[in-house]
């Protein structure tokens, strides 16, 4: 319980504690990722299904099986990945733009109001927590075409995009955002 409560804000880690066998996933840790408000929220349940199904009562169990479709393949490798897997977030992290408008296009998705779906496989706490809109998601990965593509389409800039800028680390962003005149929050 002491190593899991020392990485807990930490998908990433804990996952990988539990595979080198230096954390041992038992009912008392089972109980805290289902039952404690912060775990379920940011999914633990799903995210450690694996680990955690054995000390489940039956209706847990069924409950996560029944919003869980992948294949332990595909769900190990998504989990190891950390990434939102959805195909939106999956072209914007690419950076792909003609991807991105042929997507837009076909589903036509609001680019002013649409905010990233929770993902199961998120592992980054800030976009967890945050909820992002597609130009937010753009800035935290440094998709400058997307990121442009949007901004030409009247998506606003706004001071809650410094921090996606910052941690995308990419100089055009940056140099973006202080070009439009976007003050970053005191």
């Amino acid at each position: 319980q002491h190593i899991f409560d020392i990485f807990k804000s930490n998908k990433s880690i804990i996952l990988y504690l539990i595979e080198e066998k230096i954390l041992i996933i038992d009912q008392e840790i089972t109980k805290a990722i289902v039952t404690f408000g912060k775990y379920k929220n940011n999914k633990y349940h799903f995210f450690f299904y694996p680990e955690i199904k054995d000390f489940l009562c039956d209706e847990d169990l069924k409950s996560i099986e029944k919003k869980i479709h992948e294949k332990i393949e595909d769900f190990n490798k998504k989990r190891h990945n950390g990434e939102n897997d959805s195909y939106i977030c999956e072209i914007v992290r690419k950076d792909s733009i003609d991807e991105f408008v042929i997507y837009v296009n076909k589903t036509n998705l609001s680019l002013r109001r649409t905010k990233i779906n929770e993902s199961i496989f998120e592992t980054n706490e800030y976009l967890i927590k945050k909820r992002p809109t597609l130009i937010e998601y753009a800035a935290f990965y440094g998709s400058i075409q997307i990121f442009q593509y949007l901004r030409f389409n009247q998506v606003e800039l706004n001071s809650d995009l410094w921090l996606y800028v910052i941690h995308s680390k990419n100089a055009e962003l940056i140099h973006l955002l202080e070009e439009s005149g976007v003050k970053p929050d005191d």
